[in-house]
């Protein structure tokens, strides 16, 4: 799909890949290396209740309602 894309742009409205950068000194987040470290990843998912994550959100900045929905809808039970 990528290459698709590349070729003829014009033809394709939107785009989104979960593709790691493919840029070799891309600096990944701190919670990026964390999910990637094995045990730590696994550990960090365990205790990412959707209160933890909504909270996480409001303290960087995202309205409150719209965090409790995302922490709602985005962690797994």
């Amino acid at each position: 799909m990528v290459r698709a894309v590349s070729l003829e742009p014009t033809l394709v409205r939107t785009w989104a890949a979960g593709a790691a950068p493919l840029d070799p000194e891309y600096e990944w987040h701190k919670a990026a290396k964390l999910w990637q470290t094995p045990g730590v990843g696994e550990q960090v998912m365990e205790k990412l209740t959707p209160e933890v994550l909504a909270s996480a959100l409001v303290a960087a900045g995202v309205p409150q309602a719209d965090a409790t929905t995302a922490g709602s809808i985005s962690t797994p039970r």
